[in-house]
């Protein structure tokens, strides 16, 4: 086992979080055989994310609690709106309280979520519940990874921590979750196949498309 390295990687999924450390470290050791590796901990973020917990019952509380602060939320995550880090501002005080917000960027400070933990958790949240309302998120995705009139699939493909795409990158061992869908491989049967976190229609009509171009050149 790298101590150094699932050190890392763990707080990169946390930021420290004493709970979430102390559950990802359960989870692998109890769990997943001591699978101290970069997919084991991805397991375990997984078990941690599909499991009820007090801490996770609080976050949900508060958000549908404070209708302002839902809202602020939503188009922080999901719309991937600007949102200035100013701790006299109400809303981002009470995030800040909860434990939902940091700052980031230098100079120019801006607002975002604390941790992946609580990325994931929020994003799952709000995506099953437009789901569940057939509420489709418009406005966003062409102002992000539309370029040139086109799809922009490396850019998506560059928010991925572990696997951006390079002249010399495999792009079927892309596995790591970007910003609007994960890459999961192929079948058995060779065909490509994806999962979204998006909710949008036109993003999984363009991907499917782009790979469609891919696997047939």
């Amino acid at each position: 086992m790298d101590i150094g390295k699932i050190s890392e990687e763990i707080y990169d999924y946390t930021s420290g979080y004493p709970f979430m450390v102390s559950r990802i470290c359960q989870c692998i050791d109890e769990g997943l055989g001591r699978d101290w590796t970069a997919g084991g901990l991805r397991e375990a973020v997984k078990m941690l994310l599909e499991e009820k917990n007090t801490l996770f019952d609080d976050v949900f509380k508060n958000l549908e609690n404070d209708r302002e602060l839902y809202d602020y939320v939503y188009e922080l995550l999901i719309l991937g709106d600007f949102k200035p880090y100013v701790i006299y501002d109400p809303i981002v005080s009470a995030g800040i309280r909860y434990g939902f917000f940091r700052k980031i960027g230098n100079g120019s400070s801006r607002l975002a979520i604390s941790n992946k933990i609580f990325e994931l958790l929020m994003t799952n949240y709000y995506i099953a519940k437009n789901l569940r309302n057939k509420k489709q998120i418009t406005g966003v995705l062409g102002r992000d990874i539309v370029s040139g009139g086109k799809f922009d699939m490396e850019f998506c493909l560059s928010k991925t921590p572990k696997y951006s795409m390079t002249p010399t990158s495999n792009f079927w061992n892309a596995t790591e979750d970007c910003c609007f869908c994960r890459i999961c491989g192929r079948s058995s049967t060779g065909r490509a196949f994806i999962t979204l976190k998006a909710s949008s229609r036109i993003c999984a009509e363009w991907i499917s498309s782009w790979i469609t171009a891919k696997t047939s050149s």
